[in-house]
């Protein structure tokens, strides 16, 4: 009877009795249309950090290496300090830290970044301070305290507890760096012993300077307290930026 019904509805425009499940297929056909056509086919965005394929920058600068010859050498007391006076007073009281002439250590950096190995010679002896650290441990202890660049293979100290003949024991040890290959380039002092060694083994006289109190004398480039060392990393051209 039922059934009937249905039929009779049907000419006034009744929809069968399957219609309501073909709208519901029909409805569900479009939403999963608009969906997909909705769908984020994006890429998700890649949040890790690249890798630095850069080039460090060329300063044109020679690095130093272990077979770096080319070097530079260096008296300490009243050089890169500012007296003789500051090694005795930290023999008798070992607290005290001599005082470094200003930009001294910059100084030797230059040097050291523009290819050059840095050598320190000095004509201490072997003295201990009071407390019984060894001249040569409280040498190294202040040019590293100073951020001096520098190697311990390449300090020396005289050994001996009085050194009397600085320029034969400074000449001597400049000959044995010559003997193993150094080019000894440049060279700083402030005394007359100094300068006498650095032309024994022929360090050129403009290639050197001498600095505090005989600045102006023995015919080479002199260093003024006053321009030391300051003035000097400015107007010296081997000194300028590294491929100027």
């Amino acid at each position: 009877m039922r059934k009937v019904l249905w039929c009779s509805l049907a000419m006034w425009g009744c929809t069968p009795e399957n219609s309501e499940s073909e709208e519901t297929d029909d409805s569900r056909e479009q939403l999963d249309t608009e969906t997909s056509d909705t769908e984020d086919t994006s890429v998700p965005e890649d949040t890790s950090v690249p890798e630095d394929t850069s080039v460090p920058e060329d300063t044109g600068c020679p690095p130093v290496t272990e077979d770096t010859t080319t070097a530079i050498v260096t008296d300490i007391d009243e050089t890169m300090t500012t007296a003789d006076s500051e090694w005795l007073a930290q023999l008798l009281n070992p607290s005290h830290d001599p005082e470094m002439r200003p930009d001294a250590n910059e100084l030797m950096w230059a040097w050291q970044e523009r290819g050059y190995r840095v050598f320190y010679v000095t004509a201490r002896g072997g003295m201990p301070l009071i407390d019984g650290t060894s001249a040569r441990d409280a040498t190294i202890d202040w040019l590293a305290a100073h951020d001096f660049p520098y190697d311990e293979a390449d300090v020396f100290l005289s050994g001996d507890f009085i050194e009397f003949d600085a320029a034969g024991y400074k000449t001597e040890v400049l000959t044995e760096l010559q003997n193993q290959g150094f080019d000894l380039v440049y060279a700083y002092g402030n005394a007359d012993t100094d300068i006498e060694a650095f032309k024994a083994v022929g360090i050129p006289n403009d290639h050197q300077w001498l600095v505090g109190r005989l600045a102006g004398e023995m015919d080479v480039n002199p260093l003024y307290d006053e321009d030391a060392y300051t003035e000097h990393l400015l107007e010296w051209p081997e000194l300028a930026p590294c491929g100027y």
